[in-house]
């Protein structure tokens, strides 16, 4: 009896697998231009008919997948979720596995808390430390609320809770002037992991926004590890690389003020930092110029466009720190609009790791 039980589970899972990961792989293989669609969109009921079977494997299928895909999965996830039939401890289960794809653990929490508020709830409360930004910034949104209706130490306590797992620069705003009204301070550099020390020489002609692909005195030597004794020559003559550090909160370097409020003008910044370990990271730069980045003498991303307004990580650059030694090279181009918005001319720099937590490393010494 319990043989044939098993046996007839077994083979209603086998049966449900077939056409559950056919499916999948025929919505994985969409293409733009209309390419695999009318297929896709046969999977996609196929998927809607299993019911809650099909909800993880669609979850672990997510991880990937190109753009178009991607979303004709979430389609058959919320189609598959609708028959009610939904597996919430499977989905528990892929959701604190913090391994699994962000997008999908976040698709399988909203899953869950339509289900089952209080489980959801219990989850999030928990996510503080979530590689999700998203999770995290719902973690600590609770955790904030709590702050707020506590007083004294407990309250001073939940906010130093919060603080790690801060993902949002409003978050972090927060925490920090409650903390430092209740006489706590915060290392928000350290937090952030912005880079403070950097060596900048100028200027180069702008003018006419021609210097964008003109390859200046830096550019022409070892961008790798620029020669801190260098001199090139520049609009005054012979220029070579001066330290500046900055001691602004989220790292920014006001070259207008350090160098000067030149117009049509180049800049070079550069810095080195140490990693302990080889280790994936995002390079998020704030600037409202024109820019281009080196890491390790490699061209990682460039942007021609000015003043279009400066926003905290208003660029994200995916890279790979090295074992050792690493050195950024930044070329910061300002224009010669002279509208009072136009006159910014600045740079901000962090690292973090590909959550948007700081990542670890050291400012290097020359």
């Amino acid at each position: 009896m319990i043989r044939t039980a098993f046996l007839s589970a077994f083979l209603a899972a086998a049966a449900v697998a077939g056409p559950v990961e056919d499916a999948i792989q025929t919505i994985r293989e969409v293409r733009p231009n209309g390419i695999g669609h009318r297929s896709a969109k046969e999977a996609v009921d196929t998927l809607a008919g299993q019911g809650g079977a099909a909800l993880v494997p669609i979850l672990n299928a997510i991880d990937g997948t190109n753009p178009l895909a991607d979303n004709w999965l979430r389609g058959a996830f919320e189609g598959a979720a609708a028959s009610g039939d939904v597996p919430i401890a499977d989905l528990r289960a892929f959701f604190t596995d913090t391994d699994n794809n962000p997008r999908a653990r976040r698709l399988a929490f909203e899953t869950i808390r339509r289900a089952e508020a209080a489980a959801a709830a219990e989850l999030a409360a928990a996510a503080v430390e979530d590689p999700s930004p998203e999770m995290r910034a719902e973690a600590v949104d609770a955790l904030i609320a709590q702050a707020e209706d506590a007083e004294g130490d407990e309250a001073v306590a939940i906010y130093r809770k919060a603080l790690p797992g801060a993902p949002l620069k409003r978050q972090v705003d927060a925490i920090a002037k409650a903390l430092k009204a209740a006489g706590e301070e915060v290392d928000l550099q350290k937090h952030y992991g912005v880079i403070t020390d950097w060596r900048v020489v100028s200027p180069f002609d702008n003018k006419n926004e021609k210097g964008f692909d003109v390859e200046y005195g830096p550019e022409r030597g070892d961008l790798s590890d620029p020669d801190p004794a260098a001199q090139y020559d520049s609009e005054e003559g012979k220029s070579g690389w001066i330290a500046f550090k900055t001691d602004d909160a989220e790292g920014t370097l006001d070259l207008a003020e350090r160098v000067g409020p030149l117009k049509g003008t180049v800049a070079y910044a550069t810095t080195a930092i140490e990693s302990e370990t080889e280790q994936p990271v995002e390079l998020r730069l704030s600037t409202a110029n024109a820019w281009k980045m080196w890491l390790n003498g490699e061209l990682l991303f460039e942007r021609e466009e000015y003043h279009r307004g400066l926003q905290f990580d208003g660029y994200v650059v995916p890279a790979t720190l090295r074992e050792g030694r690493n050195v950024v090279v930044l070329k910061v181009l300002q224009n010669e609009q002279d509208q009072p918005w136009a006159q910014r001319w600045s740079l901000a720099l962090r690292i973090t790791d590909p959550y948007g937590r700081a990542a670890e490393f050291t400012q290097a010494e020359d």
